[in-house]
């Protein structure tokens, strides 16, 4: 019950995230009823039942909705293929006349291609997307995703949870083990950043004695820490995902 209870407060609060932009591009004046679509590509029936619970209470709420506003939803399942996303997104959502879209990801995929898909058709036609769970790095990028609005931090903001343990346990030199993707190279571009930015005194910001990158998806580190028996620090820092 308090797992349910939780889901419906998050689906109200990205909700309510979306009415003043609804309310901006309302259609007319006066008392005269307004409807509008919410699109969300979901990843599962439970996903769906509370997506579809809250826009439903949502209309009751005349703090947020006022009088003659009706929300809709309209709700497709993500797909693991993006291709078939971004076309299910044009034939039961963009045709529908959706003002929002919010979009989860497949659990079982382990990548969030078809998230990507949904902002790239979303964003051609200027219809803002709320990611739900999406972490990748790229979708920071406004010069790509330019609609899109995330929930939860991307991955690489894990880099000032380092510094902040580096700083407390008075660590100053580190390796930094990261996957050779976007995310990865993202998180090294973050704690190089910030360690110069924040951490002034030279004598104790973490500096990086060695950096070691690796292909996503690697089983074992065996051979690249094997490399690393030289090092003089003792503190490893690894990304992976």
């Amino acid at each position: 019950m308090w797992h349910k209870l939780i889901k419906f407060y998050l689906w109200t609060l990205i909700l309510f995230t979306f009415n003043n932009y609804v309310q901006l591009q309302k259609p007319g004046s006066g008392d005269n009823p307004a409807f509008f679509n919410i699109g969300g590509v979901l990843s599962n029936t439970e996903s769906e039942k509370n997506f579809s619970e809250t826009i439903a209470t949502l209309n009751y709420v005349q703090t947020y909705v006022p009088r003659g506003t009706t929300y809709y939803d309209k709700t497709i399942r993500i797909d693991k293929n993006p291709i078939k996303t971004a076309l299910n997104v044009c034939k039961h959502l963009i045709s529908k006349r959706v003002y929002a879209v919010v979009v989860s990801h497949d659990d079982s995929s382990g990548h969030d291609l078809s998230p990507a898909a949904v902002s790239y058709t979303s964003g051609f036609y200027q219809i803002p997307v709320i990611g739900v769970s999406s972490r990748d790095a790229a979708f920071s990028d406004k010069n790509i995703h330019v609609s899109f609005l995330r929930t939860v931090p991307p991955y690489y903001h894990q880099a000032d949870v380092w510094l902040e343990m580096l700083s407390h346990f008075g660590y100053t030199k580190v390796i930094i083990i990261h996957s050779s993707d976007t995310d990865g190279r993202a998180i090294l571009g973050r704690f190089q950043t910030t360690s110069q930015t924040n951490y002034d005194d030279i004598d104790v910001r973490a500096n990086v004695e060695s950096i070691v990158e690796f292909e996503p998806k690697l089983e074992s580190f065996t051979e690249h820490l094997s490399e690393l028996r030289s090092a003089q620090s003792r503190v490893y820092l690894l990304y992976a995902k």
